[in-house]
């Protein structure tokens, strides 16, 4: 396969033809076939533009990312300082429902006495309803 001479080059599909100079087949190449070019000043803008435009839609992600991270982190705070107000409510509430139910035991009447104990009893009933709602919301986000 030497330079400058003809060769025939007879391929497996039955085409033939001549060719001058060194013949490589494409069965002895191995590996990647590198052609070493630069490139043109349009593709190496082309390329910096299209990097420079990846850049900025990745940051833009990442700062909404980061946002919405932010706001969640936010909200989430929020949650939980309603949960404790929340919890600190319920024990006042449940307090005064304790104070109703001993109250209505000094007051006068028989009928009295029972009205103030149900209304206590109702309250302290509805206060470790109130608290437990609170309690698990404040475990189940810490």
């Amino acid at each position: 396969m030497g330079e400058g001479r003809d060769v025939t080059n007879n391929v497996s599909n039955g085409v033939s033809g001549h060719v001058n100079g060194p013949v490589v087949q494409a069965g002895s190449i191995n590996g990647n076939v590198i052609l070493p070019a630069t490139p043109s000043p349009e593709e190496a803008e082309l390329r910096a533009r299209w990097s420079a435009r990846t850049k900025r839609i990745l940051d833009a992600e990442d700062a909404e990312r980061a946002a919405r991270y932010a706001q969640s982190q936010f909200q989430r705070q929020r949650f939980l300082k309603k949960a404790r107000r929340g919890i600190y409510g319920s024990v006042v509430w449940i307090l005064f429902g304790l104070f109703l139910v001993v109250g209505g035991h000094g007051s006068g009447g028989d009928s009295t006495r029972v009205m103030w104990a149900s209304i206590g009893w109702f309250d302290v009933v509805i206060g470790f309803g109130f608290l437990a709602k609170h309690w698990l919301a404040l475990r189940r986000y810490r």
